[in-house]
């Protein structure tokens, strides 16, 4: 007995847990699927009971099997939901559906009222007017005129009356003078009253509203009226086209088999006791081609310009094309670059190689002169021996003949002229040894107009052109130099301004605040300006522009300063004439 007593408790154990392992299953597997229907707000109170009545009447068969929930939205709201997923299903005007057609929604049955036998043609506007209005007979007329409607956004009534106009050929932006909306989708009354006072000249209501108004209010038949009735199956007053009623259509994740449970049961189920039945409705081609005429909707890119439209559908292709354009441009603009800078490179080349050049040859130029120097002043040391010897014999000859003075004169000339050839001679043979001369003290004023002396000499004995040269008193000062060399530097710098056609050099002597410890000769003159290429010619020294000359003497000159711690520079006078020629020399240490 007690062995029978546990195995009964452990059977009641097991069955207790297996209860609570498979209860919840089977109550998660009894769960329906859950379907969300939107559904738009109706514009007529009657509408809306009777859509909402057949609604719930063919959702009847499907309880068993879906979860259904109805979630009324405005228009837009509707919209904005059905594009974030948040509804499985939308019932809404055709216009709102096939404003939806963008993120892939399909029509199932749209809503036929009573006494209409056509699914294609269950939705139109009336634009309603004051019967005292006799210039207003048709659409045209209603050009420039105040118009009162139910909302921008509303497809039934406002927009359909609106794609009434552009089909017409008129500019539905500019067609109305004024707009008026109330904001509201049952606003038929105040429609009507706006036009009754005055407040507007045409009222825009949907189909079958004005039949409603007048029914509650008899009196307005009296007073307004539809404009320009079209003639149709449907029993209710309109002045545009007809097309589709409310709609029920799926988002593209509602599974198939809803789908097809959804038409099954709304097509199955029979006419409300009002007349309202479900059908298949196949001519939305018409609401297309009024939001075509509006460019609204699926068509909205109509109101964009060409380039933004092209723009819009190409605009990775663009942006790709204009990212490859920028970098070849990038790669043009560097190589340019490079190509600029490698021509800059070869010109600087071709130019040092030229200026190599040029010096090379100077150089050769100089030591073959430096070679026949040498060799004629060797050569010419005897020679300038004897015309000492004559000189010093015709010197005595004309002291015992007591000679004129002239003649005296002369032949001491002639001596004087063989030393300083001699003194020439021996220096040049000094330079071939790599031999210096002896520096000493000298006046600067002494060397100044000895050069002077010898220039005026030679001028007269070449019956050169004059040339005056003026030396105004400055503060004198002794350097230690090479006399003669120096001397040779001063006298190149005064014929070089003779060879320019100089009439005068000004000798100038300065002691530069900026440098206590030089002198500064400059040697103005009046010659033509120098510009800048001739500046770069002098200051290179490697050639000559004159027939007779070898290039060779402002480069000794140079080198004879600068072997004197100086400096040989040449500046413009500008924009006066003629060059300057400036010689930095120092002065003894013992001298400052």
């Amino acid at each position: 007995m007690i062995f029978k007593s546990a195995l009964m408790c452990v059977c009641r154990v097991l069955f207790l847990c297996i209860a609570c392992v498979c209860g919840p299953v089977q109550a998660l597997a009894s769960e329906s699927p859950r379907l969300v229907i939107g559904v738009t707000e109706f514009a007529l109170s009657d509408e809306r009971e009777e859509i909402m009545k057949a609604l719930n009447e063919a959702l009847v068969p499907l309880k068993d099997k879906y979860e259904v929930k109805l979630e009324v939205y405005s228009v837009p709201v509707l919209e904005e939901r059905a594009r974030q997923g948040k509804i499985d299903l939308v019932l809404g005007s055709a216009g709102l559906v096939r404003r939806l057609t963008d993120v892939g929604i399909k029509t199932i049955v749209s809503s036929v009222g009573p006494g209409a036998v056509d699914a294609n043609q269950n939705e139109g506007s009336a634009f309603i007017v004051s019967r005292s209005r006799s210039d207003l007979h048709a659409l045209k007329d209603l050009q420039g005129s105040v118009m009162a409607a139910n909302r921008p956004s509303g497809f039934s009534g406002y927009l359909i009356a609106l794609g009434e106009i552009a089909m017409a050929g008129y500019d539905p932006e500019r067609f109305f003078a004024n707009r008026i909306f109330f904001g509201e989708q049952s606003a038929s009354r105040r429609i009507a009253r706006a036009v009754l006072n005055g407040a507007a000249d045409v009222g825009i209501l949907k189909l079958c509203a004005w039949e409603g108004l007048v029914a509650q209010m008899p009196e307005l038949e009296q007073s307004l009226r539809v404009l320009a009735p079209v003639q149709s199956t449907s029993a209710c007053l309109h002045s545009t086209k007809l097309y589709p009623a409310h709609t029920l259509a799926a988002l593209p994740h509602v599974p198939p088999q809803a789908v097809t449970d959804l038409t099954l049961a709304f097509l199955e189920m029979p006419r409300t006791k009002e007349g309202r039945s479900w059908a298949v409705a196949t001519d939305f081609l018409s609401v297309d081609r009024l939001y075509k005429a509006l460019k609204m909707g699926p068509y909205a890119y109509l109101r964009e310009s060409v380039l933004t439209r092209f723009f819009y559908e190409y605009k990775a292709l663009i942006l790709t094309l204009l990212c490859a354009a920028g970098v070849v441009v990038l790669q043009l603009v560097h190589t340019q670059k490079l190509l600029e800078k490698r021509t800059r490179q070869v010109k600087n080349l071709a130019q040092k190689e030229s200026e190599q050049e040029k010096r090379l040859l100077f150089l050769e130029r100089n030591t073959t002169v430096s070679q026949l120097s040498s060799m004629i002043a060797h050569e010419l040391h005897q020679p300038l021996a004897a015309i000492r010897l004559y000189a010093r014999g015709l010197a005595r000859l004309a002291v015992r003949r007591s000679a004129e003075a002239d003649e005296k004169e002369v032949i001491e000339s002639i001596a004087q002229e063989a030393s300083r050839a001699k003194e020439i001679v021996e220096r040049v043979r000094l330079y071939a040894k790599n031999r210096r001369p002896p520096r000493e003290e000298v006046s600067l004023s002494a060397l100044i107009q000895s050069a002077v002396s010898h220039f005026e000499a030679s001028t007269l004995t070449n019956n050169a052109g004059r040339m005056t040269v003026l030396v105004p008193d400055f503060k004198d000062c002794r350097l230690r130099v090479a006399a003669l060399e120096m001397e040779l530097v001063f006298l190149n710098i005064l014929k070089n301004a003779r060879d320019a056609a100089a009439k005068s050099v000004r000798v100038c002597v300065g002691y530069p605040a900026d440098d206590a410890a030089m002198v500064t000769v400059r040697f103005v003159d009046d010659g033509p300006l120098a510009d800048d290429k001739t500046l770069e010619r002098l200051s290179a020294s490697a050639s000559s522009q004159k027939p007779e000359g070898l290039g060779l003497g402002l480069g000794i000159a140079r080198s004879i300063v600068e072997q004197h711690a100086g400096k040989l520079l040449f500046k413009t006078n500008a924009p006066e004439t003629g060059l300057t020629v400036v010689v930095r020399l120092p002065l003894p240490r013992d001298a400052l």
